[in-house]
């Protein structure tokens, strides 16, 4: 009986230690937000020819990009030379809906590193197929200290014919943990 009354005492403060060094650690730090791109109109997207701009209510600001297509189609949506991440996720998000879809439409970004090559990330886990209401899309890429990307592209890619909308989508930075 006394080494089963130990046991619990022992139990019982290792789970009060574990408890108090969970309360003194940190939270994981939120993302920044290093871009946000206005999807109100289609003047800074690159394949603007293939959007066009909705005005809905539902839409972040009023307005978004739509996209009807008979087939597979990537978007080339933004070009970025300037940005300066290492040693930390890259994220690119934004909320994306379908509606009468047969494929999928997801997220996808590209980053260049001259000399080095080319290294993709993608929104597969949540992408839009069939008819969905806004779906929050994020494609995470992982960079290490001394990585950082001379280019990065950012497309939404669709695998079949179907509508699909794209709203308030932004490059965020987010530290590796």
């Amino acid at each position: 009986m006394r080494l089963h009354c130990k046991s619990i005492a022992l139990l019982a403060l290792t789970c009060l230690a574990l408890c108090f060094v969970a309360g003194c650690t940190e939270p994981p730090a939120e993302p920044v937000q290093l871009k946000s791109f206005s999807l109100d109109t289609a003047d800074a997207v690159i394949d603007a020819e293939a959007v066009r701009v909705e005005t809905n209510t539902a839409c972040e600001g009023g307005a978004c990009l739509r996209v009807e297509t008979s087939g597979p189609k990537k978007i080339r949506l933004f070009v970025l030379d300037d940005i300066s991440v290492e040693d930390a996720f890259l994220i690119f998000q934004a909320k994306v809906r379908s509606q009468d879809l047969a494929g999928t439409a997801y997220l996808e970004m590209w980053c260049v590193f001259e000399g080095q090559g080319e290294y993709f990330s993608r929104a597969l886990n949540t992408a839009a197929t069939g008819d969905t209401e806004w779906l929050l899309q994020t494609a995470p890429f992982r960079l290490e200290k001394g990585q950082n990307p001379d280019q990065v592209l950012l497309n939404l890619v669709i695998e079949g014919p179907g509508t699909v909308w794209i709203d308030d989508a932004g490059l965020y930075r987010a530290p590796l943990q």
